[in-house]
């Protein structure tokens, strides 16, 4: 018995850093969009310095991951594969 596999797209990853959140999305060649996400930023990253308000890096790489980690789970659902 023959198995049919069927090919999917390459898939572009775009990454939004924003003040409030991290948004995430994955396109196709053709500018299709696959599927896309957006974690906010947990509200504790906010330091305020001198009237001067940072956000820890730290923060915005753990959001990074945590949207990625969705989004790859996401893809697995429809069919992608990472290998």
């Amino acid at each position: 018995m023959k198995t049919t596999v069927r090919k999917r797209p390459h898939l572009f990853l775009g990454i939004d850093l924003g003040s409030q959140g991290v948004r995430i999305v994955a396109v196709t060649e053709t500018g299709k969009v696959e599927i896309w996400r957006s974690v906010p930023l947990k509200h504790s990253s906010l330091v305020s310095k001198d009237g001067i308000h940072e956000q820890t890096p730290n923060v915005w790489w753990d959001t990074i991951c945590q949207a990625t980690c969705g989004l790859t789970v996401e893809l697995e659902t429809k069919g992608y594969s990472s290998g």
